[in-house]
C-alpha cells in the first residue's frame, strides 16, 4: 500500500516527538529560561575582523527572541527544550509555543521579516515553513495547525516553532 507523505507532516512528526521527547527539560514551569552571557566575556559573539566567523549561541538565541517579541508573542510563554539541567546546548536553539490560528497566521511573516533584519538570509519558504541561514546556523521557523496532525493541539489553535542549529564544516 502507497502512503502519501507530506513534507510538513514530516517536519510536524519530528518537531513533536523532539518536543516530547525533551519536554521535562525546560524549566520548571515549562517556560523557557532567561539568557545568560554564557561561559566568559566572549561567548556568544563572533571574532571580531574575521567574515563569515561562525555566531556564538547566545548571540542566535538573542535573535530568535527579539524576532519573538517583534511577532507579538512574549518568549517567556512558549517552552524550549535545548536546556537540559540549566546547561544550554551550545549547537541549537529552539521555542515552541501554541497560540490561536488565527494568531498563528499573522505571526510567522512577522517573525520572518525580524529574522531578515536580524541578518539572517531566507533559504527556503513554502507557507508556513521558514528556512533562514546566517553565519554558520541554519534555522527553521514552522506553523503547524492543530488537531489531525497535530492531535495533542487543539483544533482551533496552531504550533509554532522555532528551532536553530550550527552547521557543520563552511556551510552557511
Amino acid at each position: 500500500m502507497y502512503v502519501r507523505t507530506r513534507w510538513s507532516a514530516v517536519v510536524t512528526v519530528a518537531a513533536v516527538a523532539a518536543a516530547l521527547a525533551l519536554a521535562g527539560c525546560s524549566t520548571k514551569d515549562g517556560a523557557a529560561p532567561a539568557s545568560s552571557s554564557g561561559s566568559g566575556a566572549a561567548a556568544g559573539k563572533t571574532a571580531p575582523g574575521v567574515a563569515g566567523s561562525v555566531l556564538g549561541r547566545d548571540v542566535v538565541d538573542g535573535d530568535v527572541r527579539k524576532a519573538i517579541v517583534e511577532a507579538g508573542l512574549d518568549p517567556a510563554k512558549g517552552m524550549t527544550t535545548t536546556t537540559r539541567n540549566g546547561r544550554k546546548r551550545p549547537d541549537a536553539v529552539d521555542w515552541l509555543a501554541v497560540v490561536s490560528t488565527a494568531e498563528a497566521g499573522q505571526v510567522l511573516p512577522k517573525t520572518g521579516a525580524a529574522l531578515e533584519r536580524a541578518g539572517w538570509k531566507p533559504d527556503r519558504v513554502e507557507g508556513t515553513l521558514l528556512t533562514y541561514r546566517k553565519a554558520g546556523w541554519s534555522l527553521l521557523a514552522s506553523c503547524v495547525p492543530g488537531g489531525g496532525e497535530m492531535p495533542h493541539v487543539p483544533e482551533d489553535s496552531s504550533m509554532i516553532q522555532l528551532y536553530a542549529h550550527r552547521l557543520d564544516g563552511a556551510e552557511g
